[in-house]
């Protein structure tokens, strides 16, 4: 029987990207240079970053809210427009920036390459209050289940924004669940669940000087003593996802790899909505890896409706 998550309201803030998929056929070589030429025949526009977390959200039948900046370009009215046809929430703030747009060009189910544009500039400092008096009010207005911090490193969660999202939340008994990037790692200390990969896990441990040749158990009850979260899943990629409390690496569900794009956003966004239903923990890992499985099978960003097939 299908899950009912409707009852729930998730709050997702963080770097928002604008996906964009260029698909065409390739039948010749540029005279000008040995490239390949692409004919373009579709082109298609999906919400990334934070956004496809909160997209992830909605399609499971919960009341999804996104906060970040909407820039200063015709992509910022597209983003807009996406979330409003997925029926989300948008509570943004105005930035003097270009819009994140990640493009990918595809022929015969292959992408061929992407292209990034991307700009280092900041945000500014009053650019940042004005998210954080949007973010206040939000939680002022309505009843809020959870909240989900999704960093990328792109600048719309400086530290000490993120420091007062987990500290509003932990006085209003929200809990908040973090995807986090390295750069940032003391900013989410006291978050309730934290969720990063191998990679930034190993960084976590390097950074506070923790021992790496201790068992996954011991490196994190250190880092649980010093960061102060509740719970903490590590995604392996191929491996699959460790469980502290269970204390056991749950592998991954054999699938066919097709492209990875998105797969830790339906992750943490499942994460969230399995944990305020109250399923266990063994059945969250294993449900996690069998979401992740059906995400790489498909091309590019993608919202999987979960509450059909996950195991409570």
């Amino acid at each position: 029987m299908k899950i009912d998550f409707s009852k729930y309201t998730i709050l997702t803030i963080g770097d928002i990207i604008l996906d964009c998929y260029t698909f065409g056929v390739v039948d010749r070589v540029s005279p000008e240079a040995p490239v390949p030429i692409l004919n373009v025949n579709k082109i298609d526009y999906k919400l990334g970053g934070a956004a496809n977390v909160a997209s992830n959200i909605a399609v499971n039948g919960a009341k999804s809210i996104l906060m970040g900046f909407n820039g200063n370009d015709p992509y910022a009215q597209i983003i807009q427009d996406l979330c409003e046809k997925e029926e989300i929430t948008y509570n943004y703030a105005k930035a003097n920036k270009k819009t994140i747009l990640k493009n990918r060009m595809i022929a015969k189910g292959q992408q061929m390459i992407r292209i990034d544009h991307e700009f280092e500039n900041s945000y500014e400092l009053k650019e940042i209050e004005e998210l954080k008096i949007i973010f206040d009010k939000t939680l002022e207005e309505q009843i809020v289940d959870g909240i989900i911090v999704q960093d990328y490193n792109k600048g719309t969660l400086p530290p000490k924004l993120i420091e007062h999202i987990i500290q509003t939340a932990r006085s209003k008994n929200i809990p908040v669940v973090v995807d986090p990037k390295f750069k940032n790692i003391e900013a989410f200390e006291t978050c309730s669940i934290f969720k990063p990969n191998k990679l930034e896990f190993d960084r976590a441990i390097d950074h506070y000087k923790i021992d790496k040749h201790l068992s996954f158990q011991k490196k994190c009850f250190i880092l649980q003593e010093i960061m102060k979260f509740e719970k903490i899943y590590i995604t392996l990629g191929a491996d699959g996802i460790y469980s502290f409390e269970l204390n056991k690496i749950f592998p991954t569900v054999t699938s066919e790899l097709v492209d990875i794009t998105g797969a830790g956003d339906s992750l943490i966004a499942s994460l969230i909505l399995m944990h305020l239903h109250g399923i266990k923990e063994e059945y969250i890992c294993k449900n996690l890896n069998l979401i992740g499985s059906k995400v790489i099978q498909k091309i590019g960003t993608v919202s999987i409706d979960f509450g059909d097939f996950i195991i409570s």
